[in-house]
């Protein structure tokens, strides 16, 4: 193996002070015994010149990493170690040190780093000047806001010779990584979500219970539930069994299980809403106490209506001094103008008891003209809409067609119909009324969705 310029020139220096000290030692020798004894020394002195050992070699190459582990005793947290090169190079290198999950750890340099300008990579250069004086990396821990498993989080941080010194420093030698544990801080957690937003009544609802990792055991936990319905009217899609106070196991190393709940059909003809809370009061989980958990918005499903629930709505009429064949009457005009008129009515109802409010829609598809008074001065009238009895006259004569809403405390609906007498020579006319509804679970009758008055006209000569 031959020696490097510098091993050379450290045997050469070692050499020369050998020299140096053999001579010392001569000079003492003849000074003290002289003649032969001094002759002896002089015989063996050119061994000790012409000895001249190998050159003393320095440390191998290699980099020292001053720890090949770091805690951090809390997300956001950082720690140092430090990085040196165990020789000196032919020329300068350059050490990549890199994190392996950035999104963990990042690093910087010095002895303190700022987050914002901190990376997932840095480099070290070490020159022929300072390579034995060590470099020091901070490792920054960063928050993921989860509550881990075990409260703690790993990562790594590698390193490599990015740009060797063309010697034995090359970017295939070998670098001890450094592990680093960081403490989790976040709070421990208890999460409920529902498994779909919508079902329909009858079928089963599924909310999903989650625990943060740092919560997971090897134990089988129990988790107090709260399950509550939407309380409109008579809704009960919740068995009785399964509304309330109820619990769910969750088994040992397991993160999250799904809970259930079978809807049923009920007597209301409402969507509804099934709500499921986790409850967290002192003593109410297997966690203690002392452990704290931020409280946790419910889930909810939505239970769409079955429609197994419905009503009907129908016309029910009467017409004085006509003749009627279900619901179509006839009537005979008269002749006193404004004076003498055929009362008639038609009620809207509902065939059951009703949550909530029915919108439904009257239309007059009738060829007799409908006005607000009598007075064939202003217009000529046949009919005019009295409205309800008893109370204002409606605006259904203005509109063809007008909605109106069937509370749910009201089961009929009465409008009043007075047909108006005249001595004008016209046809037969009709004050016809259709019913129609698009309200949930709301039919109509089909015999008795319509009410027809046919006016026959009594002047002569007849129009026909």
């Amino acid at each position: 193996m031959t020696p490097t310029n510098k091993e050379v020139k450290g045997g050469r220096r070692y050499a020369g002070q050998l020299k140096m000290c053999a001579g010392r030692v001569v000079a003492g020798m003849k000074s003290i015994i002289g003649g032969p004894a001094l002759l002896a020394a002089l015989l063996m002195l050119p061994l000790f010149v012409g000895f001249a050992p190998a050159a003393v070699a320095q440390t191998a190459a290699g980099v020292t990493v001053s720890t090949g582990s770091l805690r951090i005793g809390s997300e956001g947290g950082q720690a140092r170690y430090t990085v040196r090169l165990n020789s000196e190079p032919d020329s300068d290198v350059v050490i990549t040190a890199t994190s392996e999950d950035p999104s963990l750890l990042r690093l910087g340099t010095g002895r303190t780093v700022q987050r914002s300008t901190s990376t997932g990579t840095i480099t070290l250069t070490f020159s022929t000047e300072n390579w034995n004086e060590p470099q020091q990396v901070t490792a920054v821990a960063l928050s993921d806001g989860i509550d881990n498993l075990n409260d703690m989080r790993a990562g790594s941080i590698t390193h490599a010779i990015t740009t060797g010194d063309g010697g034995s420093y090359t970017v295939t030698l070998d670098i001890d990584p450094v592990s680093v544990t960081v403490m989790d801080d976040s709070v421990p957690a208890i999460g409920i979500a529902a498994g779909s937003n919508s079902i329909m009544e009858g079928d089963t609802a599924t909310f999903i219970i989650s625990l943060s990792g740092s919560l997971r055991s090897e134990k089988t936990l129990t988790i107090h539930l709260m399950v509550s319905e939407d309380t409109r009217s008579s809704r009960n899609v919740v068995p009785p069994s399964a509304e309330g106070a109820q619990t769910v196991e969750i088994p040992p190393n397991t993160g999250s299980v799904s809970y259930t709940i079978r809807t049923q059909s009920d007597r209301s003809p409402l969507d509804g809403q099934i709500m499921v809370e986790v409850v967290l009061t002192p003593g109410a989980t297997d966690f203690g106490a002392s452990t704290y958990f931020p409280p946790a918005s419910p889930a909810s499903v939505d239970v769409t209506d079955d429609g197994s629930v419905r009503a009907t709505l129908s016309i029910e009429a009467s017409l004085d001094g006509s003749s009627a064949t279900g619901n179509a009457f006839e009537v005979t005009e008269g002749d006193t103008v404004n004076t003498s008129r055929r009362v008639g009515t038609f009620t809207i109802e509902r065939s059951r008891a009703w949550p909530v409010g029915i919108l439904y829609t009257i239309c007059h598809t009738g060829t007799a003209q409908i006005g607000l008074n009598a007075d064939p001065s202003l217009h000529p009238i046949d009919a005019f809409i009295g409205g309800v009895i008893g109370t204002s006259q409606l605006d259904l004569n203005r509109a063809g067609c007008r909605t109106f809403n069937l509370l749910s405390l009201v089961s009929r609906f009465t409008i009043r119909v007075d047909v108006v007498s005249d001595q004008a020579f016209e046809p037969d006319e009709t004050v016809r009324f259709e019913l129609s509804t698009s309200a949930p679970n709301i039919d109509i009758d089909p015999a008795a969705g319509s009410i027809t008055f046919t006016i026959l006209n009594d002047d002569s000569p007849r129009v026909t």
